[in-house]
């Protein structure tokens, strides 16, 4: 007997298919369309925090492509501070060593 595809709409195979996006407002506003890689700067500093604030990229990086600009934002390293080393664990000297008899 074979079953049937699963209540999700898959043959269990694959995760649930996730439910659509909510509706957005629409922006009737006209988009601009960069010229230049200046331009695509220019608008994606729109879309992030100042460079240098306290919750903001330490940069901004645009790629050209055949089709249009491409930026995104370079975020600083974490605080984390760096995990050491573990120091390899010595072997006990009694399982180790041999003794005469």
């Amino acid at each position: 007997m074979v079953a049937g595809p699963s209540a999700s709409g898959n043959d269990g195979s694959l995760p649930p298919t996730p439910p659509p996006l909510p509706p957005q407002a629409a922006d009737e506003s006209p988009r601009p369309v960069p010229a230049n890689a200046d331009e695509a700067l220019d608008i994606g500093r729109r879309h992030f925090p100042e460079v240098g604030s306290p919750d903001g990229p330490i940069s901004l990086h645009v790629h050209e492509f055949d089709l249009g600009y491409l930026v995104h934002a370079g975020w600083p390293a974490p605080r984390t501070p760096p995990l050491r080393p573990r120091r390899p664990v010595a072997a006990t000297s009694s399982s180790t060593r041999r003794t005469a008899m």
